[in-house]
């Protein structure tokens, strides 16, 4: 389930568990480390700081608007990546993972 830490926030954002004004608190798009991950992540953020809402309809266009179609396969599936008990518990996860796999880079 750690490996798809980066697929189970973006789920908890798509679904409304989490949103993408408290994640973005603590995650960067660069704490992503699938570029399609990544692309969907800029994408919530985007829509975010324009106040549009991000949901399944709106995070593919968004992508589309920024010539990222690499991430439109992940949308769909996020629906299926969402503990919603714990969603913090996965951004710590993504954050630390990130911070690790940099340091391993360096």
């Amino acid at each position: 389930m750690f490996d798809e830490a980066e697929e189970i926030v973006l789920g908890c954002i798509i679904r409304g568990a989490l949103s993408a004004e408290e994640a973005s608190k603590t995650l960067q798009p660069e704490n992503f480390l699938k570029a399609p991950t990544r692309h969907v992540y800029e994408a919530m953020l985007a829509l975010h700081k324009r106040k549009e809402p991000v949901d399944i309809m709106t995070v593919p266009e968004q992508l589309a608007r920024q010539e990222q179609p690499e991430g439109m396969e992940y949308v769909d599936s996020l629906v299926h990546y969402v503990p919603v008990e714990r969603p913090a518990f996965y951004v710590g996860v993504v954050r630390d993972r990130s911070a690790w796999a940099h340091r391993k880079m360096s």
